[in-house]
């Protein structure tokens, strides 16, 4: 459907002869072909590695936080286990257990406080409001019983306030300084990425001993080159324990090169 409006904005043969198209049949076609070369017993050493310190980590934090939770979560069963990874019970432990000052609401908490007629909180003051309003409303009508678009949607009611504060990267290294606990449960946080969107993901894609990721080069608005399944762009600078399982080939080398301000000279 863009072709008409190519050749009527004269830029047909920039497209097909000049850059696109040439760009596509040679670089962007390597790119998606060639693959890149993964050593896998390195990658499955990491993989159990990862494994081993994510064990280490999440033990230490439940043997911290245990005298905090055991009354509410005793794990005797799967109903009552606390679970790290679950954002509304550790909402309740850092700002109702422990009584710490929360960052930011999520959409949802906003929208809370608006229906509980309370203005968004930004101090102390405000936010320990909200969670003792929230605690008194837990369980009441928060949006009647209403028809939209000719279905019938049923009422909503308030929730606990930990189902509405963000518990996230930024709240969490907020309060790391304090508890070394917490520092434990980004680090563990961050492993885990490593594990499950990383070397999982990894480790789906290859084919003998190859991962042959989609590079596009219509993905982004900028001119810029897009990459998915794997993102390889985006590869952790933080840990380079996942870049050094991609190797060359026999006989080849890595190169990186770098322009300085490519854009503004060009």
């Amino acid at each position: 459907t863009m072709v008409p409006e190519l050749f009527e904005q004269g830029l047909d043969d920039f497209f097909y002869n000049q850059e696109t198209i040439p760009l596509y049949k040679t670089a962007t076609y390597e790119l998606n072909t060639t693959g890149l070369k993964l050593d896998l017993p390195a990658l499955t050493v990491l993989k159990k590695t990862l494994e081993a310190e994510c064990a280490e980590a999440k033990a230490y934090i439940y043997a911290e936080i245990y005298s905090h939770i055991k009354t509410k979560y005793p794990g005797t069963n799967k109903k009552n286990q606390f679970n790290v990874g679950a954002s509304q019970q550790l909402a309740w432990l850092l700002f109702g257990e422990l009584g710490l000052e929360f960052n930011t609401l999520t959409n949802a908490g906003k929208q809370a406080c608006r229906d509980l007629g309370l203005k968004l909180p930004y101090s102390p003051g405000p936010k320990r409001q909200f969670i003792a309003t929230c605690l008194k409303a837990e369980g009441t009508i928060q949006q009647p019983e209403a028809i939209v678009n000719g279905k019938k949607v049923k009422a909503k009611k308030f929730k606990a306030p930990w189902a509405y504060i963000a518990a996230d990267k930024k709240a969490l290294s907020t309060h790391a300084p304090r508890y070394k606990w917490i520092s434990s449960l980004l680090e563990y946080q961050r492993k885990m990425k490593l594990l499950n969107t990383y070397i999982e993901g990894l480790e789906e894609k290859v084919q003998y001993g190859i991962i042959r990721p989609s590079f596009l080069q219509h993905g982004t608005s900028t001119g810029r080159y897009a990459s998915r399944s794997p993102n390889f762009q985006n590869l952790p600078r933080s840990d380079q324990r996942i870049k050094e399982c991609i190797v060359a080939r026999p006989g080849k080398v890595f190169v990186s090169a770098d322009f300085s301000q490519l854009e503004p000279r060009t």
